[in-house]
């Protein structure tokens, strides 16, 4: 830590990474608190370090903190709009909040900016399982379990039970 806190004095233009690689270590440690204030240091520094914003919405997301995660991963659309893991963080939040038709929205964003995130593509069969719409989720089980086969058991006890 002293290493850090010395680079930080000897070049201001490189210490909104330092902040966030010290944010990045007490997040391994388990300090969530005091990454969370690492990573706010970097973005006074650089308001735009898209990295520090996405792991403040992780901290955020992981406290159960979802108003505020929300809030975050806004922020990163704003500057990157085609940044997929905040479109996909915001619809996990978004369901969590019920907000299926939200959540829906921002899952198609995050298939549209990244057409191999099968995670987005198994949540977004979720989704559309949740609004009963089984045909549309089938499909996307099935696009999930195409790009990744961990899938696959999913898909086909989805289509077992359609069946029946």
């Amino acid at each position: 830590m002293v290493e850090f806190r010395k680079a930080i004095e000897l070049d201001h233009d490189y210490s909104a990474e330092v902040y966030f690689n010290l944010g990045n270590i007490y997040v391994r440690n388990g300090q969530y608190d005091k990454a969370a204030r690492k990573y706010q240091n970097a973005l006074e520094i650089n308001p735009k370090f898209i990295e520090s914003y996405l792991n403040l919405g992780n901290i955020h997301m992981l406290k159960g903190m979802v108003d505020e995660a929300i809030y975050v991963y806004k922020k990163v659309i704003e500057i990157s709009p085609a940044y997929d893991r905040a479109h996909y963080n915001l619809a996990v939040l978004y369901e969590k909040k019920g907000l299926l038709n939200e959540a829906i929205w921002e899952c198609q964003k995050a298939i549209e900016y990244a057409p191999w995130f099968d995670k987005a593509y198994f949540l977004l069969g979720n989704l559309y399982y949740k609004k009963g719409l089984y045909i549309d989720a089938m499909e996307e089980y099935r696009r999930a379990a195409e790009l990744n086969p961990q899938y696959s058991p999913n898909y086909h006890n989805f289509i077992n039970e359609y069946i029946k």
